[in-house]
């Protein structure tokens, strides 16, 4: 079966990425979807383990948020309580207390219902360009901080600024890591390697129903979807390159 993950950042507030404040309501018409479809929202860790075990018959999305927004407990964990559902929170560990990002009791609180909390760095720098030994401090380092701030496993890393530097898989494999988001569009099958899981990105201009194609796997607004995420896939890769000259 192949399940989509969904890369969220903020919800409904003005102050997070432009490009991805995603309206309030749309999220809520999206999770009253997946309720009504009885579509689960697994963890990763629980994700993987079903993987392990054999693919549920019943439908599954991953439901992801990068950076550590403080609306992502204002705002979207309200609201996950209310559907019965639970997410995967990534902040970037350094930016953790600081304006607009949520503080340390915060993502306690969030472990403690029940959501998952993984890393997205150290600084949300880019790690295209680093050596090695910079890209194994930023997995170890945050990996660190975040179980021993909370007093969990950080079994999973979220790239940040969408490079994947070809070493990084194997160096958080050596970090300890359990699998590593990328935010690349594209589905998620039960053989897919847990180093290169793919996520659909949410973006501002996105509506519930765009989710919804995704889910459902068909249509024209999917085709359109995956059009966009190509070109802005292609324009990533001209600009990494001129960044590293």
């Amino acid at each position: 079966m192949k399940v989509p993950f969904f890369m969220f950042h903020s919800i409904g507030e003005s102050g997070a990425p432009p490009g991805y404040r995603f309206p309030m309501e749309e999220f809520r018409t999206f999770l009253a979807y997946l309720r009504e479809e009885g579509v689960r929202t697994p963890t990763l860790k629980d994700y993987l383990s079903e993987r392990g075990e054999g693919a549920s018959a019943r439908a599954a999305v991953l439901l992801t948020f990068d950076d550590g927004w403080r609306d992502n407990l204002s705002v979207v964990w309200p609201l996950l309580e209310e559907f019965g559902f639970r997410a995967s929170f990534f902040p970037s560990v350094s930016l953790v207390e600081t304006e607009g990002i949520m503080g340390w009791e915060d993502l306690r609180r969030l472990a403690a219902a029940g959501m998952e909390i993984g890393s997205h760095g150290m600084s949300h720098d880019l790690l295209a360009g680093q050596s090695e030994a910079g890209l194994l401090r930023e997995l170890q380092e945050s990996k660190r901080r975040l179980e021993g701030e909370l007093g969990i496993e950080a079994a999973f890393f979220s790239l940040p600024r969408g490079y994947l530097p070809p070493e990084l898989p194997a160096l958080a494999r050596r970090a300890g890591y359990r699998g590593l988001c990328v935010s690349r569009a594209g589905y998620n099958s039960g053989a897919a390697d847990p180093f290169r899981w793919r996520r659909f990105p949410v973006r501002s201009s996105m509506t519930a129903a765009d989710l919804r194609a995704i889910v459902e796997g068909r249509g024209a607004r999917l085709a359109k979807i995956f059009i966009g995420e190509k070109v802005r896939e292609a324009l990533r890769i001209r600009h990494r390159w001129r960044w590293l000259r």
